[in-house]
């Protein structure tokens, strides 16, 4: 794994580049985005129940 991966592992998508922790909290609910240049990063979805009229099952 090079430096990038390291850096983008668990990392949750619109975290600042800066946090010093910016994984996953507890509690909450997140998508694994794959493909594309946001390849492994999360999506925090907590709360959402639909998604551009597409249920969202978590």
């Amino acid at each position: 794994m090079n430096g990038d991966e390291q850096l983008l592992c668990g990392r949750v998508y619109g975290c600042d580049h800066d946090d010093p922790n910016p994984g996953p909290v507890p509690a909450r609910t997140y998508a694994a985005l794959v493909g594309g240049p946001l390849d492994g990063l999360l999506l925090d979805i907590t709360g959402f129940t639909s998604w551009c009229g597409v249920a969202v099952e978590v």
